[in-house]
């Protein structure tokens, strides 16, 4: 399959042969050899295409091998199988790995006329070339006479089975009309490889046969049919489907892929009508022949490449194609449930209880920008309530960058836009909790100071991050484990609950309100504001005026922050869960 496009280069001693491809934008690197095997995949791999055997029963336990060996592959999120496949199309073995069926693989381009193939999961793929007994590859310039006269009209060369049309075939070849005219060498029993001497036989048979001759063997497709192309040498094809599972319902059976792409073949129902196409082929002139000859090589060459890398290509468009259809679905969908969101505030099958009680929240922050970047949305919904009071505790002034003083007044600014007033702004200012992304803070040192303002403002509602804090920022973080210890420990108020802000994956965090249906789906505790309330908070933020460095006029534009906040109640059992796997 690799022959038609791309190089290979030996590698390890030549155990491992490499190839590097691209076509319409898509990069493809092939490996090959018997140094290739599960564990030598790279580890980073997310496409991947495998090659596989299926045409006998120690073939099969080696490509499920393979397919089982899938999972141990950690970034792995596409997988293609080129199928060998059995020539009585007897592969339902392949079917229980198909993605629809639960399995890891996305598409199986399979060879012959197998019933499986729908074009949607599976796709029929071409036989091509006997490139495992030697034959060359005549597409990369090797010389190939084409225009001289040949000197025989036909050739067969194959096994001969008893009782089958071969044995038919072999008798009309020997009639002394044919005897000179064709060149025929039978012999009894298969050998899947071939010596130098009769592999050179074999293509000078072919090279000099304006026709050759294929009857069925296991199966109507043959390699015969694709190397005669490739010499120049029209295929003649017993039209006739084989005994077998392989379809032979549709019109265009046996070859439907073949036929599809128009390769330039003679086709008979039986052998008796051999003479007359070698009748037709005698009173061609030689001008006729060649052009055949160079159509014949230019299908191998080119619509050959077509069947092969373009076919899986096509799959490859198809699936964007579908993907793209999916995606702007998508967008319609996340802006009509962003609307219904935003003018119902609690959609019908979410909880109307959280937060419905709390009337004195404070939000426990490490940095001044915190209240805007990370919790504007939760802020804005509580701080328009008139039953409901918002403090706010910031437990540094944010002096990485030696700007604490214009970040305190900073953040008063930005509260004062969200509507958290001056008199409810607790800044802590500590050597013992440095502004540092990778500094953790103590535990015991935040718990306490949390502990006193919840003691002191009669607070009945804390919210801060989870134990991811949004960036992974090891300040956000601490004061996760703060509230962890205080509620483990149960020294808050019996009246005082807590709540931790979901950190999402990197994805979600960018997905501006596209992330709005999924937050409800995977979330039953959402504060989603609308377009003017946004706007409000990035004015909230563009508040700190020195930290709008570029990259984060990109975080306000493209945040789920600045759309929606997921929260989820801080319970002693999950703690408990989540510190111990924290240990392992």
């Amino acid at each position: 399959m690799w022959r038609y496009g791309g190089e290979l280069v030996e590698e390890q001693g030549g155990f491992v042969k490499i190839g590097h491809l691209t076509t319409d934008d898509i990069n493809f690197t092939f490996r090959w050899g018997p140094g290739v095997i599960q564990s030598t995949v790279p580890t980073n791999t997310e496409n991947l295409v495998l090659v596989l055997n299926g045409r006998a029963p120690e073939k099969i336990s080696t490509a499920k091998q393979w397919i089982h060996y899938l999972k141990k592959y950690p970034r792995l999120k596409h997988t293609i199988i080129v199928l060998l496949g059995d020539e009585q199309c007897n592969n339902s073995w392949i079917v229980p790995y198909l993605r629809s069926n639960g399995g890891p693989i996305d598409a199986v381009f399979l060879v012959y006329d197998s019933t499986l193939v729908d074009d949607v999961e599976v796709f029929q793929w071409p036989l091509g070339v006997a490139t495992y007994r030697g034959f060359p590859d005549y597409s990369k310039g090797q010389s190939i006479d084409l225009t001289s006269p040949r000197s025989h009209l036909c050739n067969f060369l194959g096994t001969v089975y008893h009782n089958s049309s071969r044995q038919v075939l072999v008798q009309i070849l020997e009639s002394p009309k044919l005897q000179d005219e064709c060149i025929v060498r039978g012999r009894d029993k298969w050998t899947p490889l071939e010596t130098e001497e009769s592999l050179n036989f074999y293509i000078n048979a072919i090279s000099k046969s304006d026709l050759t001759l294929n009857p069925v063997g296991f199966n109507t497709e043959c390699y015969r049919i694709y190397e005669a192309l490739a010499l120049g040498s029209i295929p003649v094809v017993e039209n006739v489907v084989t005994h077998g599972s392989c379809d032979h319902t549709l019109p265009n059976a046996p070859l439907r892929l073949l036929k599809k792409y128009k390769a330039p073949l003679i086709l008979v129902k039986n052998w008796r009508e051999l003479h007359e196409v070698l009748l037709v082929e005698s009173q061609r002139t030689l001008a006729q022949k060649v052009e055949r000859r160079l159509a014949a090589v230019r299908w191998i060459v080119s619509v050959y490449y077509d069947v092969t890398i373009k076919e899986t290509l096509n799959y490859g468009k198809a699936t964007a194609s579908s993907l793209s259809t999916g995606f702007v679905l998508y967008v319609v969908l996340s802006i009509v449930f962003y609307s219904v969101a935003t003018y119902w505030r609690v959609l019908p099958w979410q909880s109307r209880k959280l937060l419905s009680t709390a009337r004195r929240v404070m939000f426990v922050i490490a940095h001044p920008d915190d209240e805007c970047m990370f919790f504007g949305p939760v802020i804005m919904n509580l701080s328009q309530r008139s039953d409901c009071e918002v403090y706010l505790l910031c437990l540094s002034k944010g002096n990485y960058d030696k700007e604490g003083g214009r970040r305190k007044k900073e953040l008063w600014e930005s509260c004062r836009i969200l509507g958290i007033p001056d008199s409810n702004i607790t800044l802590i200012m500590s050597t013992l909790l440095p502004d540092n992304p990778k500094v953790k803070w103590r535990e015991d040192i935040l718990s306490s100071l949390i502990l006193h303002h919840v003691e002191a403002l009669s607070i009945d509602t804390i919210i801060t991050f989870d134990k991811h804090g949004v960036s992974n920022h090891a300040n956000h973080c601490s004061l996760f484990y703060a509230m962890a210890l205080l509620c483990i420990e149960k020294k808050l108020p019996k009246n005082c609950h807590a709540f931790a802000l979901e950190t999402t994956s990197i994805l979600r965090k960018y997905s501006y309100l596209l992330d709005v249906p999924i937050s409800y789906l995977m979330s039953s505790n959402n504060f989603v504001v609308s377009f003017q309330e946004r706007a409000t908070i990035k004015r909230a933020m563009q508040a700190h005026a020195s930290q709008l460095l570029w990259f984060r006029h990109l975080y306000l534009f493209f945040s789920r922050y600045l759309f929606i906040n997921s929260l989820q109640e801080i319970e002693i059992l999950d703690l408990e869960l989540d510190l111990e796997l924290d240990d392992e």
